[in-house]
């Protein structure tokens, strides 16, 4: 997806991958041709080496900072085990005399990893066979053991092309603050409710760093627009750039802060006799009118909204912009903010199949007699209200300035007439 013209297949130069390492952490590096990547304990790679190469495949780092192809994914597979039934390691304790081999002597075969003089390989065999219990395990106990080792002392490294589903998995493992605890299967959730599909036009309240924009244009694919809009004076989209979008792909993201929304915009020629101010003044208003022009049309497809502002607030503001038949989708990391605005939903006639559910995902191991769920899942899915919005009577729309806060406004005085009516 970058600009420079090369396949979405292979690794390009100036563009960000998306690093899964030994340990199964991961990290977000920028790939310049002379540049070279450091992945921490397990050494550095030229980004030469591994610019047009294919995305997914195994790299294994070897001397003199060189990565080169690795055949194979992993050094020692645990997957297809043939276990003794009756086998048990209930007589092996462990304990610190059990390995043989010393601190600095491990360190130092590291450091010899490190400079290409063994491999990691060979570490991994050399700390096993130096093991006093290595050889009265059962042997699914020892894949486990090696499988270890390898998370630890291995060198084989793959790249993928940056996704918001990766993202999305990077910042809950490394930051989940910063994207409000969103996992992916929530972020699934909430595109299948929105029915984010090629060609529709969505409106975004993304708080979440640009993560909730991303996945709604990639959902989109080459057709249909997103109008966003964030809070402050400036955008604050960090987990755009990671994406590696084509400049088409920016011209169909419009955004537009709040504050522009309520107020009238003014001409900057108004406020200002330099030359290059004006310009870019100019620009920054043309940018906000367009994206005003968009959001006054209305007939969106969907509002999504992940925000740490009260939903009910940005629903009344919001929500007559939704075209009939369109979907809310509105996320939360906890439950409370929530209630309020479904009450609203449920009690307003223009909105119907008012829902609020939380999503529970657990990830299972799936292997030969050791089928289970894994101890460490995440529990908390954050939870989702959605709906669908109907029009009995459609209101037409004049494309007024201040149509956005007129519509809020007649939408919470129909609910007040309900309200007194009923």
């Amino acid at each position: 997806m970058a600009d420079d013209g090369s396949s979405n297949e292979t690794v390009g130069p100036d563009k960000w991958v998306y690093i899964e390492m030994p340990s199964g952490n991961s990290k977000l590096a920028f790939l310049k041709t002379d540049s070279v990547i450091k992945l921490g304990k397990f050494g550095s790679f030229r980004a030469s080496d591994v610019i047009g190469k294919p995305y997914g495949l195994p790299y294994e780092i070897v001397e003199n900072d060189r990565a080169c192809f690795a055949g194979r994914g992993s050094l020692f597979d645990d997957f297809e085990v043939d276990e003794d039934p009756d086998a048990s390691n209930k007589e092996i304790f462990a304990t610190r005399d059990a390995q043989k081999l010393s601190n600095a002597e491990i360190q130092q075969m590291k450091n010899e990893t490190l400079e290409g003089k063994i491999s990691s390989e060979t570490l991994i065999q050399r700390v096993a066979e130096n093991n006093a219990t290595f050889e009265r395990k059962t042997q699914f106990s020892k894949a486990k053991y090696l499988k270890r080792k390898e998370q630890k002392f291995g060198k084989i490294f793959r790249l993928f092309d940056p996704t918001p589903s990766l993202l999305c998995q990077y910042y809950l493992d490394m930051n989940p603050s910063k994207t409000k605890d969103l996992r992916p299967d929530s972020l699934s959730q909430m595109l299948s409710f929105g029915n984010v599909r090629s060609g529709a036009n969505v409106a975004v309240v993304d708080e979440i760093g640009g993560l909730l924009i991303g996945a709604v244009m990639e959902r989109l694919g080459s057709r249909g627009t997103v109008c966003a809009i964030y809070d402050g004076d400036t955008e604050s989209y960090e987990c755009l750039p990671y994406l590696n979008w084509k400049q088409k792909d920016r011209d169909r993201l419009h955004t537009l802060p709040w504050n522009r929304i309520l107020t009238n915009l003014t001409d900057p020629h108004a406020s200002s006799h330099k030359i290059e101010r004006v310009k870019r003044r100019n620009e920054r208003y043309q940018a906000y009118q367009s994206a005003r022009r968009i959001l006054e049309e209305g007939g969106f497809d969907c509002l999504i909204t992940a925000s740490q502002y009260s939903p009910s607030s940005i629903i009344q503001s919001l929500s007559h912009l939704i075209r009939g038949s369109g979907n809310l989708v509105v996320y939360s990391g906890y439950k409370e903010p929530l209630p309020p605005a479904y009450s609203d939903l449920r009690s307003d006639t223009n909105f119907v199949n008012v829902q609020l559910t939380e999503t529970f995902t657990r990830e299972y191991q799936a292997k030969p007699g050791r089928f289970h769920p894994l101890m460490n899942t995440n529990g908390n899915s954050g939870w989702l209200l959605t709906a669908i919005r109907v029009v009995s009577k459609p209101r037409p729309m004049n494309g007024s300035s201040s149509n956005v806060v007129e519509g809020a406004d007649h939408e919470q005085t129909h609910r007040k007439r309900q309200r007194t009516d009923s």
